[in-house]
């Protein structure tokens, strides 16, 4: 598993703008470290920027938007039966991963790769897959209820069985064999 050790320090987080919750943070981990006010060492991997997504959640995309931690690439990661409810995946890598049966309720995907990427029997209830690229995708018997599927690209997914009851859902092309009816609901949707 690729990865950087990345040092970040209390003094460069306020320079940016860190909230009072993320220095919290900071400061629970320096403590941890020994460090008190100093700087932490953190080895930024790919199971670390998962973990950091799902419990960190908006806190990741902050330092991630400035620049202080890298990027990894969740492509082809094995994340099946996964707790990411509520975690922060933006624009994240995960073409080919494996994550079937995870719990994404309410997941943030805004412009996440997930093409070919298994999803089957995954729940994804309330998740954000606004611009999301899900060609190829498997979601068979995937929970879509209620998610924002707004721009997301579906071609060639294969959504046999999902509930996409409430989606906000892609105005663009379609899965094949996939139609829309005159109120623009998915005909084969359940």
């Amino acid at each position: 598993m690729s990865g950087a050790y990345v040092w970040l320090d209390r003094d460069t987080l306020v320079q940016h703008g860190a909230c009072p919750d993320g220095l919290a943070v900071f400061d629970a981990l320096s403590a941890l470290q020994a460090r008190p006010g100093g700087r932490v060492l953190i080895r930024w991997d790919p199971l670390t920027e998962v973990w950091s997504r799902a419990v960190l959640r908006g806190h990741v995309g902050w330092l991630f938007e400035r620049g202080l931690v890298p990027r990894m690439s969740l492509h082809g990661a094995d994340l099946h039966g996964a707790d990411l409810h509520g975690a922060d995946l933006r624009g994240a890598d995960l073409a080919y991963a494996d994550l079937h049966g995870a719990d994404l309720r309410g997941a943030d995907l805004r412009g996440a790769d997930l093409h070919g990427a298994d999803l089957h029997g995954a729940d994804l209830r309330g998740a954000n897959l606004r611009g999301a690229d899900l060609h190829g995708a498997n979601l068979t018997g995937a929970n879509l209820t209620g998610a924002d599927l707004a721009y997301a690209n579906l071609s060639g997914a294969n959504l046999a069985g999902a509930n996409l009851t409430g989606a906000n859902l892609p105005t663009g092309d379609l899965p094949v064999g996939w139609t829309r009816d005159t109120n623009g609901n998915l005909a084969g949707a359940s």
